[in-house]
């Protein structure tokens, strides 16, 4: 709640006491460790890691971006 009130300062706005009920009935009911982790896989969206790979390996070269996902049939990229 602290960190949403400093955000509202910081762009000029105040709060409300409605709102910051609301924002603290929201927080009450979520669980104590968040929401879960989520888990996706490339599959799910008829994605493809090779070719992934493949289309953006120069992007990923260029900006030194270190893949994401791993896999055992994939060697990592050197550091």
């Amino acid at each position: 709640m602290d960190a949403v009130a400093a955000l509202y300062r910081h762009c000029g706005l105040s709060m409300s006491d409605a709102a910051r009920k609301r924002m603290q009935a929201w927080i009450d009911r979520a669980p104590p460790n968040g929401n879960g982790r989520s888990r996706y896989s490339l599959t799910e969206f008829g994605l493809d890691e090779e070719n992934l790979r493949e289309q953006f390996s120069r992007y990923m070269d260029v900006f030194d971006v270190a893949s994401e996902w791993a896999s055992p049939a994939v060697a990592p990229r050197p550091a």
